[in-house]
């Protein structure tokens, strides 16, 4: 039988806390390692570079609650 992300999600949600963290310790391991290496010097441009944006067009932000409907309905 196929997992699905929920069945998959649900058991991890049954796990205990301390589980729960090293499973998210390793997978956010697993993700970093296809980033491409970046300098604190470009990340600080990159935020500045999105901080001006948000300041010329507030209207283009998202609010908390909106960002988080978009993750979960990309999860369906």
């Amino acid at each position: 039988m196929p997992v699905t992300l929920d069945t998959l999600y649900a058991s991890a949600r049954g796990l205990p806390v301390m589980d729960q963290g090293q499973l998210v310790s390793l997978l956010l391991a697993d993700l970093s390692t296809g980033l491409v290496e970046t300098q604190d010097a470009e990340l600080e441009a990159i935020a500045d570079e999105r901080e001006a944006e948000m300041d010329t067009d507030p209207t283009a932000t998202l609010s908390h609650e909106g960002m988080m409907h978009f993750i979960n309905s990309r999860r369906r």
